[in-house]
C-alpha cells in the first residue's frame, strides 16, 4: 500500500512540474512576434518585406481585435511601400491581401471602406495570377469564399 501512495505522490509531483513548464502557444507566439518586430529593421530587401508581411499576417491569430487591426495595417503598409520600391511582386500581393483584411475598419481611424478593401483584394489577385503564385492565389480564392 505504501508503494502505491509513494508512486501516486511521485507521479503528481512529476506532472505538476511538467504542467508548470508548459507555456500556452499564444504566449510563445506573441514572444516570437515581438522578437520579429524587434529584428525586422536589421533585414534588407525582400527578406525585410517577407518579415513585415509575416508580422502583419501573424497578428491576426495572436492579438486582440483593435491591436491586431492597427498593427496589421501598420506592418502591411510598410511592407507594401518596401515591396513597391523593390518591385517585389509577391511581397506587394501579400501586403495587399493583408491590407484588404484590415482596411475596412473606419471606427479605428483607418482610411478605408469596402471599395478600398475590394480594390486591394483585386490588385492582389491580379498580381498573384500574373506571377502564377499558387499560394497567393489560394489565399485570394479563400478570401473570395
Amino acid at each position: 500500500m505504501k508503494k502505491y501512495i509513494l508512486m501516486a505522490v511521485m507521479l503528481t509531483f512529476c506532472l505538476s512540474q511538467t504542467i508548470c513548464q508548459t507555456a500556452p502557444s499564444a504566449v510563445t507566439d506573441s514572444i516570437d512576434l515581438y522578437r520579429a518586430m524587434k529584428t525586422v529593421n536589421a533585414l534588407k530587401d525582400s527578406a525585410k518585406v517577407d518579415m513585415l508581411n509575416s508580422i502583419a499576417a501573424r497578428t491576426t491569430f495572436i492579438l486582440s481585435h483593435e491591436t491586431r487591426l492597427a498593427i496589421g495595417y501598420k506592418y502591411a503598409t510598410e511592407a507594401l511601400q518596401a515591396a513597391t520600391r523593390l518591385n517585389y511582386k509577391a511581397g506587394i500581393a501579400r501586403a495587399l491581401l493583408t491590407l484588404s483584411a484590415t482596411s475596412f475598419c473606419p471606427s479605428m481611424n483607418m482610411p478605408g471602406d469596402t471599395a478600398l478593401k475590394n480594390g486591394y483584394f483585386q490588385k492582389a489577385f491580379d498580381i498573384a495570377q500574373e506571377i502564377n503564385n499558387h499560394e497567393l492565389l489560394g489565399w485570394c480564392y479563400y478570401g473570395i469564399s
